[in-house]
């Protein structure tokens, strides 16, 4: 692992990752530049139908014991959470507010992404041809930031919200969203 590279360790059994959160509980740690992250699930505080019907969690991201990030109306990583991305999660990264959002995945590449939506910027994750680049914008300016390389992401050299949105984006496996629907097609 070179520095910067982002690791993940799940802290449960892949049949408890994928399945609704109860109690608050730490599921994951994950080493990069940052530090050392912990991912903490719990049942989302909403009593809605809404909240009820999809079992949607709270999420936090704790690095060094300050939360970097939370996520007030996930799913469970997997299907639950895939559909969710459609609809778009909302929380607040570094106490400013934010929307992630998954596009549907399509035959061309240009047209899948993961946008993570605030204020002030968009953070994007695109499929370009078989790479996947993370880039930002604001004011209409696109700019990149990362790449991925041989299946790892790295993080040195962003600035801390941009890495905790890659940490997380890594952490819960939302590169679904890039991957090419191709690839779900069973021989025949």
């Amino acid at each position: 692992m070179s520095d910067g590279d982002i690791k993940r360790k799940l802290l449960v059994p892949r049949r408890e990752w994928v399945r609704p959160a109860g109690a608050r509980k730490l599921h994951a740690l994950v080493e990069s530049s940052m530090g050392e992250a912990e991912f903490y699930r719990r049942r989302s505080a909403a009593q809605d139908f809404d909240a009820r019907a999809n079992c949607l969690e709270a999420w936090e991201l704790v690095v060094g014991g300050e939360t970097k990030m939370s996520v007030r109306d996930a799913g469970a990583p997997g299907i639950s959470l895939q559909k969710r991305m459609r609809t778009g999660i909302h929380g607040e990264i570094l106490g400013n507010e934010f929307r992630a959002q998954g596009a549907m995945r399509n035959l061309m590449s240009a047209r899948r992404r993961v946008d993570f939506t605030s204020h002030d910027k968009v953070v994007s994750f695109r499929a370009q041809g078989f790479r996947r680049v993370m880039s930002s914008s604001s004011g209409g300016v696109s700019v990149p930031l990362a790449q991925e390389s041989r299946g790892r992401w790295s993080c040195a050299g962003l600035d801390e919200p941009d890495a905790v949105v890659l940490v997380f984006f890594v952490l819960v496996g939302l590169d679904f969203f890039l991957d090419s629907p191709l690839g779900d097609l069973s021989p025949i």
